[in-house]
């Protein structure tokens, strides 16, 4: 794969790590103000979506580092 190419998928794959993050968020406020559910669901659901950013956030970084790894390299194909 050319060097560019792996480029714009990394940052791709970045953009798709934030906006899950937000997506997950936004679950969360729905969750606590639009349902009528007991508090243990509540909280149960607020547990899994905060795994999930906390995976986003760990993907995101090696998206980052990967696209440094990348952009410093004299490399063209890989």
């Amino acid at each position: 794969m050319k060097k560019t190419k792996l480029l714009e998928a990394l940052h791709f794959a970045l953009k798709t790590e934030e906006v899950a993050t937000t997506v997950y968020l936004n679950h969360i406020d729905a969750i606590v103000k639009r349902f009528d559910v007991d508090e243990d669901f509540i909280l149960a659901a607020k547990n899994i979506i905060h795994k999930l950013i906390a995976g986003n956030r760990s993907h995101k970084k090696k998206c980052e580092d990967m696209i440094k790894e990348v952009e410093s390299s004299t490399k063209e194909d890989f």
